[in-house]
């Protein structure tokens, strides 16, 4: 299965800004992938993708202060995107 094929990142489609994606990161850190789909990490990290953030929104990311999750997804995606 793949991420665009997932149900939990069809879920996603709902989060139209940037600040409701992090949040929804906040708040599902805990979800694992399995063997049946991608965990939710690579789901949102590939929400993030399809919305185009902008370098500014990149580096809130990379220095958000509520959560190492945060961090940890945006560095994932910033070390993708070089």
């Amino acid at each position: 299965m793949n991420i665009r094929s997932s149900d939990y990142f069809k879920e996603l489609y709902r989060f139209k800004t940037y600040h409701e994606v992090i949040d929804e990161i906040y708040n599902q850190v805990w979800m694992t992938g399995n063997c049946r789909g991608p965990s939710t990490a690579f789901c949102l990290l590939y929400k993030f993708f399809t919305m185009k953030l902008t370098v500014k929104q990149m580096h809130g990311l990379l220095k958000h202060p509520d959560s190492s999750y945060i961090r940890a997804v945006s560095f994932e995606a910033s070390f993708i995107l070089l």
